[in-house]
């Protein structure tokens, strides 16, 4: 049950951040004020419960191109050593 409350709460708090990256891409909203609407999300994506559960609804085709790439850029700063590692892997198996 505690995984469902937490997809749940993972897939509304994309959604909020991706109406947060339109709304920058439209010009609405200045990058410091998105900086600060997402904070808390990134907060909680950020933790390992909340990144598997974000990666599971990736999966699912639930988040649009723009906050995939958001969250992409962002695990890549939070773990760079593994997004090398990754990368190198997916080097490897296109060898």
């Amino acid at each position: 049950m505690d995984k469902y409350h937490l997809s749940n709460w993972v897939a509304r708090i994309g959604s909020l951040m991706e109406r947060a990256l339109l709304m920058k891409k439209n010009g609405i909203l200045d990058q410091e004020n998105f900086e600060r609407s997402v904070l808390y999300a990134k907060s909680l994506l950020s933790t390992p419960a909340g990144r598997k559960s974000y990666e599971g609804l990736l999966q699912e085709g639930l988040f649009g191109p723009e906050l995939r790439e958001y969250m992409e850029s962002f695990y890549a700063e939070l773990d760079p050593l593994a997004s090398q590692a990754a990368k190198r892997l997916d080097e490897e198996e296109a060898a």
